[in-house]
């Protein structure tokens, strides 16, 4: 998310108030168990996190919810969305957070999907990827190469690593690619350079 313009951000969760809440079964409202989450920004991949203004509809959209008639049941299915007031740059991470809640271990706030649109802008166009997960040790990602170029994809374990180290070329031909890197540490950087 280096050098975004602006984000949106969309989430699906709920949030109750400590020690007052609907309870299982209950109805979520705006006047006695929702508070809106703060969005919080970080510049050096997660030490910091600053809190950014943005408004939303999440009071709106969860207001007249019904919880599960379960406790810690299925997560509440009411979308909402985040606008970042203004737009933030050189950000490597993005999260919505709130004030635990309910009567379960002090509470919960439960974000069960959470997606980033950025808007670059007037910026020029390069690859951006998209799709990464992590699972068993295999990180997989994706992006869109460009017809005719030669794109090296690159990787660090850690930023103060002197050199970027080449994990594969591949040929562009303006599809959708997906690269695959088996990682045996928490933390791997990469980089997509197109030639």
């Amino acid at each position: 998310m280096d050098s975004a313009a602006g984000e949106l951000c969309r989430c699906a969760g709920r949030v109750r108030r400590n020690g007052v809440g609907p309870g299982a079964g209950g109805i979520l409202s705006v006047t006695d168990s929702l508070i809106e989450p703060k969005v919080q920004v970080t510049t050096d991949h997660g030490t910091n996190w600053s809190d950014v203004a943005a408004t939303s509809d999440y009071l709106t959209a969860l207001d007249g919810h019904p919880l599960p008639a379960e406790a810690f049941g299925a997560p509440t299915l009411a979308t909402a969305h985040f606008q970042l007031v203004q737009p933030q740059t050189n950000i490597n991470g993005i999260r919505i957070i709130g004030s635990e809640g309910g009567t379960a271990s002090g509470g919960f706030l439960g974000v069960f999907d959470l997606a980033v649109n950025i808007n670059r802008g007037t910026q020029a166009a390069g690859l951006h990827l998209v799709s990464l997960s992590k699972v068993s040790g295999q990180m997989h990602f994706e992006f869109d190469s460009k017809n005719g170029a030669t794109h090296v994809v690159q990787f660090k374990n850690t930023l103060g690593d002197a050199n970027w180290q080449t994990l594969t070329t591949l040929q562009g031909d303006g599809t959708r690619l997906q690269v695959n890197d088996t990682v045996a540490g928490d933390t791997r950087f990469y980089r997509v350079t197109t030639q």
